[in-house]
């Protein structure tokens, strides 16, 4: 909700940002994580022809443009409750 209060308070630009952490844990460290916090098994997953790298979503710039700071950068440290 801050983003998006900030952004409908800043001039219009017609920027498009990514909001999301930027701290970005492996799949295979941040599910397997918040699997056990939930008393869920921890999933398994497949290879990939691209050795399980995928794309990383950068959520940074809109920090640098406007300022803008996550609640919680680190999805490993989200409070769960």
């Amino acid at each position: 909700m801050a983003a998006i209060e900030l952004l409908l308070q800043a001039p219009k630009g017609g920027h498009i940002y990514n909001l999301c952490a930027p701290r970005h844990p492996a799949r295979g460290l941040f599910y397997p994580q918040m699997a056990r916090e939930l008393g869920l098994p921890p999933p398994v997953f497949s290879d990939s022809p691209d050795g399980g790298q995928g794309k990383i979503v950068d959520g940074n710039r809109i920090c640098n443009e406007l300022g803008f700071e996550y609640q919680y950068p680190d999805p490993l440290v989200i409070p769960m409750e």
